[in-house]
């Protein structure tokens, strides 16, 4: 609003207390979701935690669909599905990396 403001020099409209209410939700929620981002980045290799980062897409695709009503072609249904799966299959892969990894290391040497 502010930034509006200053570029349009249009005043702010005045809105409900609910919408003020979702924007400091949205806000708390960005919020949890940049630290949690940051420490995902700390402790893991950065490739997996971009892969993951994708996911974000398939949820715009479903805010156009049902938040704005816009309309989901074929082409943005076959791109949120591809993202969706090669995103689930590489945290599957890297879990069962993880896994093997553990078992060599609890294992006896001989």
């Amino acid at each position: 609003m502010l930034v509006n403001f200053i570029l349009t020099g249009a005043t702010p409209g005045i809105y409900s207390a609910e919408i003020y209410g979702y924007l400091g939700l949205c806000c708390a929620c960005d919020f949890i979701n940049i630290n949690s981002t940051n420490i995902a980045f700390q402790n893991d290799s950065s490739g997996f935690i971009a892969i993951i980062g994708y996911m974000s897409m398939v949820y715009g695709f479903l805010a156009d669909e049902f938040i704005f009503h816009l309309p989901i072609t074929g082409y943005d249904l076959l791109g949120a599905v591809l993202i969706a799966v090669v995103t689930l299959t590489t945290t599957v892969h890297k879990v069962y990396q993880s896994s093997q990894q553990k078992k060599k290391e609890m294992s006896p040497q001989k």
